[in-house]
């Protein structure tokens, strides 16, 4: 077997072996997500919400001349992913549910409001679904 210690000390400008490109550029993936982060975030301030939690959402709606549209219902799940981070949220009105999906950095939304937090034990509560409505109503 090969030891590692047989080598003398080299500084890492020196070495011929280098990282592959494709963890540099996977790397350098993660730092525009990073600021792109930050630059949303920088928009307006993203509660810390989960799971269970009842909220507000106001979007404005481009279809319907740039309008506000505010959607209130149960956060049923959270998906952290960067840029590409989402959320769902459920409702029932006159005995029909909906679920509404939001990309948490789209510039459409105005505002998250919780309106109350929750207390649920999971992080995705999709056994809402099969639930009778009146666990979804807000």
């Amino acid at each position: 077997s090969h030891d590692v210690h047989d080598k003398p000390w080299m500084p890492s400008s020196q070495r011929t072996k280098r990282k592959r490109q494709t963890k540099t550029a996977k790397y350098m993936l993660e730092l525009i997500e990073r600021e792109q982060v930050a630059k949303a975030n920088a928009r307006f301030k993203i509660p810390d919400f989960k799971a269970g939690d009842i909220l507000e959402v106001k979007t404005i709606v481009p279809e319907n001349m740039r309008k506000v549209a505010a959607y209130k219902g149960i956060c049923i799940a959270r998906r952290n992913r960067g840029m590409g981070s989402s959320f769902i949220i459920r409702n029932v009105i006159e005995d029909s549910a909906f679920e509404l999906h939001f990309p948490t950095y789209s510039p459409l939304i105005q505002n998250i409001k919780i309106l109350e937090k929750g207390k649920a034990k999971r992080k995705k509560l999709y056994h809402l679904r099969e639930w009778p409505d009146k666990y979804s109503k807000v």
